[in-house]
């Protein structure tokens, strides 16, 4: 049975090597392409940020979801901060 397991192990090892490969040629052949939009600016966006810990923002519909820390939440014992909650914000035609 452990032979089974360490054989199927080595299987999917090596099946996710080639997946990781291909996957880089393929990111390596976009940034070789001339036809991608160089006119990019970075910008610090503090006006946003709060003191709560917020991440994993993610596309939805026509907005964004977040995870942060409710202001006004349940607060748990151990750390003394609320509980992470889902957030949606809205994307206008600017961004």
């Amino acid at each position: 049975m452990k032979r089974i397991y360490a054989i199927l192990f080595i299987l999917f090892v090596i099946s996710n090597l080639g997946y990781s490969q291909n996957r880089n040629k393929k990111i390596e052949s976009l940034y070789k392409r001339e036809d991608i939009n160089r006119d990019i600016r970075v910008v610090n966006a503090s006006w946003i940020n709060t003191k709560r810990m917020e991440f994993s923002p993610a596309f939805y519909q026509n907005g964004l979801v977040y995870v942060s820390q409710s202001p006004n939440g349940i607060i748990e014992e151990k750390t003394g901060q609320t509980f992470n909650e889902l957030f949606y914000a809205d994307i206008d035609p600017n961004g």
